[in-house]
């Protein structure tokens, strides 16, 4: 109840969230025959929306919503609106309650931001105690009772429904690591891109890299797992969308 009840906040910024610099150099690296396949922690889709066409999402994907019962699956946009529509009195009771009207919002995409005294909307930025996360859950603030948020259960069996994502704790499913170790072997050369490799799903495809001697580079602000595991390879300090921009532009140029 109160994932779905949250979800009605967080899940339009993250719904509309555009790709940056660095999804749309991947993707026409891709377009160019430079990238073989995107293989991505991240459930946000933004691969997609940049134009990859080939992505193996580890941890699953926030567009769908999956049946714990019978594994039917179905889109994530339809189901968040059938959430909205069986709690608009729950939004509309603590609107009465609060008089914080940025929490009913239509599209709850439109956040205050205080900026040197002016306030404008981007919906990308956390104010205050309500905080939008990478994965669409939100931060509501103190105090609220979730325990009459009606949640919608599946159609076909009645079965509890979740984001069709890997949680903290869930194994990624066996085909996708296939894939994904697939990929790798095939590969002239890894690049771990904007990524702490932290994830063992992740830090594994490194490891097979390393072990099948493909080369590797790590284009990311800050250390990573494979670095201070002594393991060989090519590190560039940088922000991952201007060098893959770079990349890009300098491909064109040839």
């Amino acid at each position: 109840q109160r994932y779905w009840a949250r979800s009605m906040k967080g899940w339009s910024p993250f719904y509309n969230a555009k790709p940056n610099e660095a999804h749309r150099a991947m993707a026409e690296l891709e377009n160019v025959g430079k990238i073989e396949r995107v293989i991505t922690q991240n459930v946000d889709g933004l691969h997609q929306k940049a134009g990859s066409k080939i992505v193996t999402e580890l941890h699953g994907t926030n567009h769908r919503v999956r049946c714990m019962s019978c594994n039917r699956t179905w889109d994530r946009n339809k189901h968040q609106r059938f959430v909205r529509a069986l709690n608009l009195w729950w939004l509309k009771e603590h609107e009465a309650k609060t008089d914080d009207k940025r929490l009913v919002v239509p599209e709850w995409n439109l956040i205050k931001e205080k900026d040197n005294g002016v306030n404008r909307n981007n919906s990308s930025i956390a104010t205050e105690s309500q905080h939008l996360r990478a994965d669409g859950d939100a931060e509501l603030g103190q105090g609220l009772d979730y325990s009459r948020i009606k949640v919608p259960v599946c159609k076909e069996c009645g079965g509890t429904v979740k984001p069709d994502v890997v949680f903290f704790g869930d194994s990624v499913p066996r085909e996708r690591v296939l894939t994904a170790a697939k990929a790798v072997d095939n590969a002239d050369l890894v690049i771990a891109a904007g990524t702490s490799i932290s994830v063992l799903s992740a830090y594994r495809l490194i490891l097979q890299a390393n072990s099948s001697g493909i080369p590797i580079v790590v284009i990311n602000k800050g250390s990573t797992r494979a670095e201070r595991e002594n393991i060989p390879l090519l590190k560039i300090e940088a922000e991952v969308g201007e060098t893959m921009g770079k990349l890009v532009g300098d491909l064109n140029s040839n």
